[in-house]
């Protein structure tokens, strides 16, 4: 998202401490790799962290005040004389502050912010100290219209009911699954979406008039434009649609009483996250936002992708060095 102007002035202000810390962080970190008995070197990098955690909280950059929470909490499970079985943390944390010197070039530049970017390095911190993932939707914040009710936005056969709870929740649930094995394999994921949202619908209709019809709406509206809006089908994604498929084994193994249940406020968040990302200008979709008090988004998943290989791309640093060897040589 853009910067403020008041923002951006603050974060301008503070460019060169930023850099200085950083900068103090690496070396500290480096002669602590040259010298894993160095315990001051690494108390030195965990304050230069935690010095710099204070500074983007004072310039309200949330995604770099998480990357140095966890950079530290990291940081913490290094012991003083590590042996090379840490090489792998230690890896790790030095590519996190390279991500913060990074980052901090890229606002600068660009004049916007996007958290949504660091997630991938923030979430290889927690799993590198066998903490879970944050959800894509980590940085979103819903406070959800409880009286809304989605269902009413399918077309009028999905709002059918069906009979025969056991014998079409085992129905569907096969069907789900024929769809998620493929589309974890990345077998025709056009296919495995379509399976996917046929299922969903199905539930649909066979809770609709309870709670669990709101939640199989969504995961039916989800698949729809992850096929129309060509959303891709990353690990975490694939790991949503297999948390789904655990409400479908517990209707099928459990029966009707399943269908009474509400599902997480975390799975609700995570697929309106999904469904706002993609942009869709549909009616449908609008009105599915609009009823759950979403503001639309300002940028999309390509947005991001975009934005990716500009962080990721060659540092400023780099270019410019590669500009002076040039002109060294036009010269010559």
């Amino acid at each position: 998202m853009p910067l403020s102007s008041t923002s951006l002035s603050s974060i301008e202000l503070v460019k060169p401490e930023i850099e200085n810390t950083i900068h103090q962080a690496e070396k500290s970190l480096e002669r602590f790799q040259e010298n894993r008995d160095s315990g001051d070197d690494l108390q030195n990098c965990l304050d230069y962290l935690n010095q710099l955690r204070g500074i983007y909280v004072l310039v309200e950059v949330p995604g770099c005040v998480l990357l140095c929470q966890e950079s530290v909490n990291l940081a913490n499970e290094v012991p003083v004389g590590a042996s090379d079985d840490k090489n792998t943390l230690l890896t790790n944390l030095s590519n996190a502050i390279f991500i913060l010197r990074r980052y901090t070039e890229y606002f600068c530049q660009y004049k916007i912010d996007y958290p949504e970017l660091l997630l991938p390095i923030i979430n290889e911190l927690r799993v590198a100290r066998k903490s879970k993932p944050y959800p894509e939707s980590h940085f979103f914040d819903l406070t959800p219209n409880q009286d809304f009710d989605a269902t009413k936005l399918l077309d009028e056969a999905d709002q059918k009911k069906l009979e025969d709870f056991a014998h079409h929740a085992k129905r569907f649930r096969h069907m789900y699954q024929v769809g998620l094995l493929d589309l974890i394999r990345e077998n025709n994921t056009e296919i495995s979406l379509r399976l996917l949202n046929r299922a969903s619908r199905g539930c649909v209709r066979l809770c609709y008039g309870e709670a669990m019809a709101e939640f199989w709406s969504l995961v039916a509206i989800l698949t729809e434009v992850c096929l129309s809006e060509s959303l891709s089908i990353n690990d975490p994604r694939k790991r949503l649609f297999m948390r789904i498929e655990k409400h479908l084994r517990e209707m099928a193994l459990l029966g009707e009483t399943v269908a009474e249940k509400s599902v997480p406020d975390a799975i609700r968040k995570e697929l309106l996250y999904l469904i706002a990302l993609s942009g869709s200008k549909s009616e449908r979709i609008q009105n599915l936002l609009a009823g759950f008090n979403v503001t639309p988004f300002g940028f999309t998943e390509l947005d991001l992708q975009r934005e990716s290989r500009r962080l990721f791309g060659p540092g400023a640093d780099v270019l410019k060095s590669l500009s002076s060897a040039l002109q060294e040589e036009l010269i010559q």
